[in-house]
């Protein structure tokens, strides 16, 4: 029996949900005269679809100024939809995007999940987009692969905003040839990643380091794993950006954290295979 979708009409979103008028003044009039199906939604994709959102995730003094809960906090409860429409972000007009619920969002990134429900508008492209990624996971598991360009071009981005400030990211980035290779993104156990790079493995057992930590937040920039050098031979499989993340989750008690590895690497494997041995 094919599952029926919960149909909901727009003015009843803002009367039960009570929304910030004022900050979504200039959709309201669209929201009233639409009906809604509430969908699972990706979070990645939600990110693709809305700049706003993703440069929200990825600004961490943002969120800090903002009080989201870190990665670490206890579980929320249920959470209520997000609200999926057209706004305007920096005088553009971005469709599917999320007019209000980025702090759901970030509390369901908490819980571990992927995806969160949404109020969908009717026969928008978002909704059938969601569908086709539902019914891919059915047939295989997701094996994205994120083009290293888009990688590096990110973290030179957080740099010259000065969310981050190393000198000599550039020049990281060059040496590990990120640019032309492409990604997989996988949870790596932080005690591996300790094995694989010494000068991480001493940076984590510095106090001072321990002592300015900041916390890990939702939505967090996986770090990358690539090889460099410091005077000596290359370092493969070690971390190139992302010390101070990798810091964050381990003095909160996490054990892994989400890294973009190349999709040849050996540490792939490794991860694989301390996996299984864990579930012997």
């Amino acid at each position: 029996m094919k599952k029926q979708h919960q149909i909901v009409n727009g003015s009843e979103i803002l009367k039960k949900y009570s929304l910030d008028h004022e900050r979504i003044r200039g959709e309201i009039d669209g929201i009233y005269d639409k009906r809604y199906v509430v969908r699972e939604v990706p979070i990645w994709l939600l990110r693709e679809k809305d700049p706003e959102l993703d440069a929200w995730f990825r600004n961490p003094l943002r969120r800090r100024e903002d009080e989201v809960l870190p990665i670490s906090a206890p579980k929320p409860g249920h959470l209520a939809p997000i609200l999926i429409g057209t706004k305007n972000v920096n005088g553009q007009q971005h469709e599917d995007a999320v007019i209000d619920g980025f702090y759901r969002i970030a509390y369901a990134l908490i819980t571990g999940k992927e995806a969160i429900q949404a109020y969908v508008p009717e026969n928008c492209s978002l909704m059938s987009e969601a569908i086709q990624f539902q019914q891919r996971l059915k047939v295989e598991p997701e094996q994205k692969t994120v083009p290293g360009e888009k990688i590096a071009r990110e973290i030179l981005d957080r740099h010259s905003k000065g969310w981050e400030a190393d000198p000599h990211v550039g020049d990281t980035l060059n040496y590990a040839a990120v640019s032309s290779r492409n990604y997989v993104l996988r949870e790596v156990p932080i005690s591996l990643l300790r094995k694989q790079d010494v000068d991480l493995d001493n940076y984590l057992k510095n106090p001072a380091v321990k002592e300015n930590i900041t916390p890990l937040y939702p939505g967090y920039t996986p770090i990358l794993i690539g090889t460099k050098r410091y005077g000596g031979p290359d370092i493969p499989d070690s971390v190139i950006d992302g010390f101070a993340r990798t810091a964050s989750a381990f003095h909160s008690g996490l054990k892994t954290i989400k890294a973009f590895i190349p999709e040849d690497s050996p540490l792939i494997r490794k991860i694989l295979s301390r996996s299984k041995r864990l579930k012997l």
